[in-house]
């Protein structure tokens, strides 16, 4: 429990399967949402205020976030009865929080199960940007945005600065 509080001490982002653990086992004060499992709960597609929509839908699984006082809702599950119907909120997508250890987490329903189609995206690329600069709290100093084959390796210095390579092939 010691290693989860200094992990969750820093900068975390968390999928569904990961918030849900991490519930189960007591740490949703730290991680600012319960996050459980509900069949009952319905939702055809995850809204985000960046205008654009993700795939994502009650089939896939997810886990559903209730958030705490704290968090903020950064997207939003939502039910639509038809193709262009009005959308109706049903829970968030993804929240933020600063927690009392000192660390900001996100947190979002998806997980790694959910098919590649809706993962694999343009508009989940975008997503995942938002939320890591969220993260954050500022833009990412580079992001690559078109598809392209890109390498990239990470290290850290003696000194303990990040070293990040990006190399176009």
């Amino acid at each position: 429990d010691d290693d989860v509080r200094r992990i969750l001490s820093h900068r975390v982002l968390l999928d569904g399967t990961a918030a849900e653990r991490l519930s189960q086992r007591g740490f949703s004060s730290l991680i600012g949402v319960e996050a459980k499992r509900d069949a009952s709960v319905k939702f055809t597609q995850e809204s985000t205020p960046w205008g654009f929509d993700c795939g994502l839908s009650a089939t896939d699984d997810v886990p559903i976030l209730r958030p705490l006082p704290g968090a903020r809702e950064l997207t939003t599950l939502v039910f639509c009865t038809y193709n262009g119907a009005p959308a109706e909120r049903v829970a968030p997508g993804a929240t933020v929080f600063d927690n009392a250890c000192g660390g900001r987490v996100v947190c979002g329903s998806w997980h790694d199960r959910v098919s590649g189609f809706k993962i694999y995206s343009e508009s989940r690329r975008n997503w995942l940007r938002r939320l890591l600069e969220a993260l954050d709290a500022e833009a990412l100093p580079v992001m690559g945005d078109d598809d392209q084959p890109l390498l990239c390796q990470c290290r850290r210095a003696a000194d303990g600065a990040l070293l990040v390579e990006a190399v176009n092939l």
